[in-house]
């Protein structure tokens, strides 16, 4: 995933005037950046940018947030079944820490995650959640959904939203960093909706990892697809179906395609972290971050 943060950083280089779009021609290209606005002309309107859109977006998330937490109650008063799987969810991460970790899937194993509070929703809420702002984590279940997943199918719908926390703490680490460049990089935008995506494929992957059984998790992911479809209106029901008309499929398509289709996660990794490397240099060489 860090591989996606490199077009970025480039993108706000140039955007400053510190780098040039590549390194050759250098002439073609050092005659455009003599020509852009000087960098202490525009860092200072990023910079005043930057903060204004981070104070609204704080204000719109505290909405958010005080909008999923309206209408819910604790699991453990009304709730028994779904506070136990997530005892159980807890106990198989702490017992497989150390596996994920060897096996690349927890970049910062010496983080201690804080215990998420269990919430159950009464009102619309179309699928599980986690919120991680505030002093707390939170992780709010549709009470509508509960029924209609076993046991086994719980434990995955909540594996998957605590791995949520385990990808996103500390927060410098998570695809949720790159949100904040947004306003000042067009690039930004592109790469937070593929990072998000990304997120979500290693989330099932963690949950797998630590419960097994890819059929059942599998089952969940769909039953979860057609509970948002029939809790959604007209408009996100048409957004979902966007990518079709131009021929890709949903993303619930491809987490579904990849659990049916058994794979190893650590298979090579000496050779990933190689190539990695390797594309590193190779964008270096190429494009130049001076």
């Amino acid at each position: 995933m860090s591989l996606l943060y490199a077009p970025l950083i480039k993108s706000i280089l140039v955007l400053l005037g510190f780098g040039l779009v590549i390194t050759w021609p250098r002439d073609l290209w050092e005659s455009l950046r003599s020509e852009a606005v000087p960098y202490y002309v525009v860092l200072p309107i990023l910079l005043v940018w930057l903060g204004i859109v981070i104070v609204v977006r704080h204000f719109f998330i505290q909405n958010a947030r005080q909008m999923a937490l309206t209408n819910t109650g604790k699991a453990n008063e009304s709730y028994p079944r779904l506070a136990q799987s997530m005892s159980r969810v807890l106990e198989a991460y702490s017992r497989n820490r150390g596996v994920m970790a060897g096996e690349g899937m927890i970049c910062c194993l010496n983080t201690s995650v804080p215990q998420a509070e269990l919430l159950v929703s009464h009102g619309n809420a179309k699928s599980p959640l986690v919120i991680t702002q505030g002093e707390r984590p939170v992780i709010v279940f549709p009470d509508s959904l509960i029924e209609q997943l076993s046991d086994d199918e719980l434990d995955g719908a909540l594996a998957h939203e605590y791995a949520h926390f385990q990808l996103r703490n500390p927060s410098w680490c998570s695809s949720e960093a790159m949100q904040y460049l947004t306003p000042i990089s067009p690039m930004a935008r592109l790469l937070s909706t593929q990072l998000s995506m990304e997120e979500e494929k290693a989330c099932d992957d963690m949950a797998v990892r630590i419960l097994g059984k890819p059929d059942v998790y599998a089952e969940m992911l769909l039953k979860s697809y057609r509970f948002s479809q029939l809790k959604g209106n007209r408009v996100s029901r048409f957004v979902e179906w966007l990518p079709q008309v131009t021929g890709g499929k949903p993303i619930i398509y491809e987490r579904i395609e990849r659990l049916l289709h058994s794979h190893t996660i650590s298979r090579g990794m000496r050779f990933q972290y190689l190539m990695a490397c390797l594309s590193w240099f190779a964008i270096i060489a190429i494009f130049g971050f001076q």
